[in-house]
C-alpha cells in the first residue's frame, strides 16, 4: 500500500507538472496578446469586477468538496449531497451578485462595473456543478484525467478573449472567456470523472462534512482578503489604470509561481490525506517537497527580478512600463507566499484548519494596516507592504507546522540550503552581466532579456550539479522514473533517461 501511494504521488506530480506547463504556456501567450490589444483601463475594470466575484466565491465555499478528499471514508450519498448543496449555494450567489452589482459600481464610483458583474454572476451556476467530479478525480489521484480536463477548459478560457479582443469587444472579451471556460470545464470534469449525481440528499451526510467544511469556509473567506486587500485599496483610492498596472505585474509573477506551487499542492493534499496519522512519513514527504520547491523558486525569482524591465516592455509593450518596479518588489512576496502555501496541504490533511484560520486573521490585520498606510506611496508602496506582511505570515505558519508535526525549524532551513545557494550564485552572475551590458544596451533590450535567461539556465544546471547533486538526482530520478514506458523507449530520450535511473536516496 505504501509503495502504491508513493507511485501514485510521483505520477501525480509528473502529470500535474506536464499539464501545468502546457496551461502556463497557453496562459502567458494569451496574456501577452491581450495586453497588446487591450488597455490598462480594461484590465482595471475587470480587476474591480473580479474583486466582487472572488468575494462571492468565498461566501459559497464551505469546503465540502475538500472534505470529500480529506475524509478516510465516504460513500455515494456524500458525493450527491455535496453536489446539490453546492448547486444551491452557487445559485443563491448568482442572484445576490446580480442584484448587488449597482451598489458595487457605486462604491468604486465606476458605473461600467455594473453590467460586467451582472453577466459574470452566471458563472456561479456553472462553477457549482463541477466541484464534485473534480474532487472525485483528486480523491482517486487521477491527475492525468484531471490535467486533461483543466487544460481543455484553460484553452477555451484563454483563446476566447483573444479572438473577441481582436474583434473589438474590449473588456467584454475577458468576461465571455470566463463564462465559456467554466462551461467547458463542466463538460470535461463530468466526462473524465465518469460520474453523474443520483437522487440522494441526506442530512446526516451533510452533517458529516459540515464541521470540517465550516473551518475551510473561514479559511477561504480570510484568504480572499489576503489575496485582494491590495486590489481593494488600490481600486478605491487610486485611478483605475493604476490597478490595471498592478494587476498585470502580479499576473506575470503569479503565473509561474502558482503553476509550480499547484504542481505540488494538488498532489500532496491527496497524498497527505491518506497518511494523515503517520507523522514520520508526513515529515519526510514535506521535507522533500520543500527541497524540490527551493530548487526552482529561488533562481526563478532572481531571474524575474533582473528581467522585469525587459519582460514588461517586450511582452506587454511600452504602455506598461510603470509596472516594472512593482513586479520587482513582488518577487520578494512571491518567494514568501510560495512557501506559505506549500504548508497548506499538511494543515488541511491533519485537520488544523482552525489553527490556520487564527493565523490568517492576524495576517489580514497586519496586511490591511500596512497596505492602508503604504497607499500614500502608490502601487510601489503597496507592493512593499504585501512583501513585509507575507514574511510575517510565513513565520506564523512555520510555528504552526513545527508545533503540530515532527518538522523542526532546523529541518526546514536545512531543506533550503541548495536552493538558497543557487539563488545567491544566480544573483551574483546576473549583477555581473548587468554591469557588462548596461553601458551598451538598455535594461529593456531583448538582448538583455535573452542574456539573463541563458545565464540563469546555465547557472541552474551547474550549481545544482555541484552543490545539491544528491537532491537534484533524487528529485529528477523519481519523476523521470515514472515516465510512461513508451516515452522511455524513444531513441532520443533513452540516453538522457539512463543518467537518472539509479535508485533515489532516502532522506
Amino acid at each position: 500500500m505504501e509503495g502504491s501511494l508513493s507511485r501514485k504521488t510521483k505520477q501525480g506530480v509528473f502529470w500535474t507538472a506536464v499539464f501545468n506547463a502546457v496551461q502556463y504556456i497557453i496562459r502567458i501567450g494569451s496574456s501577452i496578446v491581450l495586453a497588446r490589444i487591450l488597455f490598462p483601463e480594461d484590465f482595471g475594470l475587470m480587476g474591480i469586477a473580479m474583486l466582487s466575484v472572488q468575494f462571492a466565491r468565498r461566501l459559497a465555499n464551505f469546503g465540502f468538496t475538500m472534505v470529500l478528499i480529506q475524509r478516510k471514508e465516504v460513500d455515494r450519498s456524500h458525493f450527491d449531497t455535496v453536489f446539490y448543496a453546492n448547486t444551491l449555494f452557487m445559485g443563491s450567489l448568482t442572484l445576490l451578485l446580480f442584484f448587488t452589482a449597482p451598489y458595487v459600481a457605486q462604491f468604486f464610483e465606476n458605473p461600467s462595473v455594473e453590467p460586467i458583474l451582472q453577466v459574470l454572476s452566471f458563472d456561479f451556476i456553472l462553477r457549482g456543478l463541477f466541484g464534485v467530479p473534480r474532487a472525485i478525480l483528486r480523491r482517486k489521484m487521477e491527475f492525468k484525467r484531471l490535467g486533461w480536463a483543466n487544460t481543455v477548459s484553460s484553452m477555451v478560457t484563454l483563446a476566447t478573449p483573444v479572438i473577441l479582443a481582436i474583434m473589438g469587444y474590449g473588456v467584454w472579451s475577458l468576461v465571455w472567456g470566463i463564462l465559456l471556460g467554466s462551461l467547458s470545464n463542466n463538460m470535461m470534469m463530468f466526462s473524465m470523472a465518469r460520474w453523474l449525481p443520483g437522487l440522494r440528499f441526506r442530512k446526516d451526510a451533510l452533517k458529516d462534512v459540515f464541521g470540517f467544511g465550516m473551518w475551510v469556509y473561514v479559511n477561504t473567506f480570510l484568504n480572499y482578503f489576503v489575496k485582494n486587500l491590495d486590489y481593494i485599496v488600490i481600486g478605491k483610492f487610486l485611478p483605475v489604470a493604476q490597478l490595471g498596472l498592478y494587476e498585470r505585474a502580479f499576473n506575470l509573477i503569479n503565473l509561474p509561481r502558482m503553476r509550480l506551487q499547484q504542481t505540488i499542492y494538488n498532489v500532496l493534499f491527496s497524498s497527505f490525506s491518506k497518511i494523515q496519522d503517520d507523522e514520520k512519513r508526513i515529515a519526510q514527504a514535506l521535507t522533500r517537497a520543500l527541497r524540490y520547491l527551493s530548487i526552482a523558486i529561488f533562481p526563478l525569482m532572481a531571474w524575474m527580478y533582473f528581467s522585469a524591465p525587459a519582460l514588461i516592455v517586450n511582452l506587454y509593450g511600452e504602455k506598461w512600463r510603470d509596472a516594472v518596479i512593482p513586479l520587482q518588489i513582488m518577487t520578494i512576496s512571491g518567494l514568501f507566499s510560495t512557501f506559505n502555501m506549500l504548508f497548506f496541504p499538511v494543515i488541511m490533511a491533519k485537520g488544523l484548519v482552525a489553527a490556520r484560520a487564527i493565523r490568517q486573521g492576524i495576517y489580514v490585520t497586519v496586511l490591511f494596516s500596512s497596505v492602508y498606510y503604504a497607499i500614500t506611496w502608490g502601487i510601489e508602496g503597496v507592493a512593499w507592504a504585501v512583501a513585509g506582511s507575507s514574511l510575517v505570515f510565513l513565520f506564523l505558519i512555520v510555528q504552526l507546522i513545527v508545533s503540530q508535526t515532527r518538522m523542526t525549524v532546523a529541518r526546514i532551513v536545512n531543506s533550503q540550503r541548495g536552493g538558497f545557494a543557487n539563488g545567491l550564485i544566480t544573483v551574483g552572475l546576473l549583477v555581473f552581466a548587468r554591469n557588462l551590458l548596461l553601458p551598451n544596451y538598455s535594461e529593456e533590450s531583448l538582448i538583455v532579456l535573452l542574456t539573463y535567461s541563458v545565464i540563469s539556465g546555465i547557472c541552474f544546471v551547474i550549481c545544482h550539479w555541484i552543490f545539491v547533486r544528491t537532491n537534484f538526482d533524487s528529485t529528477l530520478g523519481e519523476l523521470i522514473g515514472e515516465l510512461p514506458a513508451k516515452f522511455r523507449k524513444l531513441p532520443v530520450l533513452n540516453p538522457i533517461l539512463k543518467l537518472f535511473r539509479k535508485p533515489a536516496q532516502q532522506y
